[in-house]
């Protein structure tokens, strides 16, 4: 059975599901998986690509709780993805800090950066770390679903 982690607060609610049997069974494993907002619908939705099967698509159609804000970074030439970049919000007492990444084997990465906020109405602060250890960009007062492009300077 697949697993379904659910963010219980503090803790993570593990739901078993029927969608697949055990993938040694079924003689496959997932090659890759990503997780994307592939509605735009502020929340993370999953595509798994599967030796020798179709491409699964897991659409987020649970009751949001919460929002998010998500950020498209544009970095220098040579690295316009800004893979390297770390971004941290803080809202509240609370901070998140995200990794722009490269592709993994078998897979892409998402060059978003989303964040969950809660029941936050805003991130007080947002703080783009440049891969190439330039000035940071610091943006303040980013509403909950806000979709920015943030432009290495």
């Amino acid at each position: 059975h697949d697993l379904l982690f659910l963010n219980a607060g503090n803790t993570f609610a593990v739901h078993r599901t029927p969608l697949v049997k055990d993938a040694e069974q079924l003689g496959f494993a997932h090659t890759a998986q990503a997780a994307l907002d592939i509605d735009d619908d502020g929340d993370l939705d999953l595509i798994q690509v599967r030796t020798g099967r179709r491409l699964r698509i897991l659409r987020n159609d649970i009751t949001k709780k919460g929002g998010s804000i998500a950020m498209k970074l544009v970095g220098k030439p040579g690295n316009r993805q800004a893979v390297g970049s770390r971004v941290v919000a803080k809202f509240g007492a609370k901070q998140s800090i995200r990794h722009v990444g490269a592709s993994g084997f078998g897979g892409t990465a998402w060059h978003r950066v989303h964040f969950g906020l809660g029941s936050a109405k805003k991130a007080d602060k947002v703080i783009v770390y440049w891969p190439d250890g330039g000035k940071p960009t610091t943006l303040s007062d980013v509403k909950v679903g806000s979709k920015l492009v943030v432009k290495q300077p």
